[in-house]
């Protein structure tokens, strides 16, 4: 029921009415905007930039599932860890 367009051409005059038309009448369309961060010029705040924003706030650990947050297991003491790590690395 909603569309977000970014990019460059989301800026194009009437693009948002054709995608409703395209998209159907009860689509409600709307120009994405990236989020203001810190650092980064004021004209990268608009929808062109909204793609490249949110892949480096991505990058940066705001978009990723918590598993990949989760610590490593801590390394085996002994020869037997040693091995275990080099059959992993190599798997």
């Amino acid at each position: 029921r909603r569309v977000v367009l970014t990019g460059g051409a989301s800026q194009l005059i009437g693009v948002r009415e054709l995608a409703q038309r395209i998209l159907g009448r009860d689509v409600t369309v709307r120009l994405g905007r990236p989020r203001a961060v810190r650092g980064l010029p004021e004209t990268a705040a608009g929808p062109g930039f909204a793609g490249a924003v949110g892949l480096l706030a991505w990058a940066a650990g705001e978009g990723r599932p918590l598993l990949d947050l989760a610590p490593a297991a801590p390394p085996r003491d002994g020869w037997v860890g040693a091995f275990l790590r080099w059959v992993r690395e190599r798997m």
